[in-house]
């Protein structure tokens, strides 16, 4: 074999590699946890929980809620962003005192507190 063929075979695998990865990921089911849990796992972890927003605070770079479990409560960043989790200024309606939502994202730590900084925001009913 030559360096060309080495090369497309190389590329071509890499290109199907990549493709299951990304197929794969579609699969993959975060488990919820608890408030908690969340604030005890370590810095950069990707994390889903369930809660009831107590809390509602806006400013010009995000929105941020404070939510609660039964077992305690944490504070949520939502920035705005070009995917439309949140639009700028624009609370989605769900998002009110005494709504119950799931977030994902990833766990954080400002001024010593442990927090989420929200990938995705969805609504729920119990």
């Amino acid at each position: 074999m030559d360096e060309k063929q080495l090369f497309r075979i190389a590329f071509i695998c890499t290109f199907i590699g990549l493709i299951g990865v990304i197929a794969a990921s579609q699969l993959i089911e975060v488990k919820t946890i608890s408030i908690e849990e969340a604030k005890q796992a370590k810095e950069g972890s990707y994390v889903k929980i369930t809660g009831n927003v107590i809390n509602i605070r806006q400013t010009q770079a995000a929105f941020f809620l404070d939510v609660a479990d039964n077992t305690g409560e944490i504070t949520i960043v939502a920035f705005p962003d070009n995917k439309g989790l949140i639009q700028k200024e624009v609370l989605p309606a769900f998002m009110d005192k005494g709504s119950n939502v799931t977030i994902e994202g990833k766990t954080s730590i400002y001024k010593g507190m442990p927090e989420i900084m929200a990938e995705k925001i969805e609504a729920i009913s119990f």
